[in-house]
């Protein structure tokens, strides 16, 4: 337990923050790219709009009033290329959605579990090591603490519920402003969890989360008396009963508060493969837009010789 506690949890918490960086780092260039690409196709499509336009003045020099397969082209351009900046645009800012909102918030539930489980494992060792059961306990409650951290904030930040007023659907102005500040206060590198609240859904998934975090804490503090009082077979007893009851409900909350940013972080690079393959099929449209109109010029032309 001591070298899960001091290597292993410590390790595996710094990869993960490790990874999360690496993964701003990469989305963060890929929407510099995305960037650049808007502007080469905004580019492209303003120059081929303003051949289109030249080509409709052509065509008024040469005492036509309109050209349809001329002006039809422009209008394609024109839409396409709105079509396509906004897109690239929303695929720019999804970047950084994907890690700062979606994945750091899947990263920072499974840290929380892994305390929760720590702290766990703990009322066993409690159980059968009664000689040391204090030390164990107070260890208990540094575990407490990191996923207090790590959900909310403050100290006993559990205690009150994190939804606003009358909205179930939205964290509490002044809970998400506390866990902001214990974060610049202990420097922590990613904010609590209900401090960075996105998605639909979010919020009451993290307030069940508490609320049967809080159901554990009150079967643990069953347990707590019990072995304090030398109540060993209780103790026991509570440990397989009612505190594993509601251990398992809390995973299970956490899990369920992970999903629902995991599955926004599935949609959005779905929905980026989707667009840019709809994208690459529209950019023929462009070639097909400049044939037109050349046809339609050429028609144009070819009738002042009839």
């Amino acid at each position: 337990r001591e070298i899960m506690n001091t290597r292993l949890v410590p390790a595996l918490t710094g990869l993960e923050a490790v990874k999360v960086e690496l993964m701003e780092d990469t989305y963060s260039g890929a929407a510099e790219e995305i960037a650049r690409w808007r502007m080469a196709m905004v580019g492209a499509a303003g120059l081929l709009a303003l051949v289109l336009l030249l080509g409709l003045f052509a065509i008024r020099r040469m005492h036509y009033r309109w050209s349809w397969p001329v002006g039809a082209a422009l209008g394609l351009v024109v839409v396409l290329g709105l079509l396509m900046w906004y897109q690239l645009d929303r695929a720019a800012q999804d970047a950084r959605v994907m890690v700062r909102q979606a994945y750091d918030s899947v990263a920072g539930v499974q840290d929380m579990s892994a305390n929760m489980s720590q702290a766990r494992a703990l009322e066993s060792i409690a159980i059968f090591d009664p000689e040391q059961s204090e030390r164990h306990l107070n260890s208990f409650e540094q575990y407490h603490a990191l996923v207090e951290q790590r959900l909310c904030g403050p100290r006993d930040c559990t205690l009150n519920s994190f939804l606003a007023a009358g909205n179930s659907e939205r964290i509490d102005e002044t809970v998400a402003e506390r866990a902001s500040e214990e974060q610049s206060l202990l420097g922590l590198p990613r904010p609590p969890l209900v401090a960075n609240v996105a998605f639909p859904g979010q919020a009451p998934a993290y307030e069940q989360l508490r609320t049967d975090y809080r159901a554990w804490l009150d079967a643990h503090g069953t347990l707590a008396d019990q072995v304090r009082g030398g109540d060993l077979g209780g103790a026991s007893a509570t440990s397989s009963g009612q505190s594993v009851t509601a251990f398992d409900k809390a995973v299970q909350s956490a899990n369920s508060a992970a999903q629902v940013a995991r599955a926004e972080f599935d949609k959005i690079w779905q929905g980026v493969y989707l667009t840019t393959g709809i994208n690459r099929a529209l950019a023929f449209a462009f070639l097909l837009a400049g044939l037109a109109a050349a046809w339609g010029i050429w028609a144009r032309r070819s009738e002042l010789f009839l």
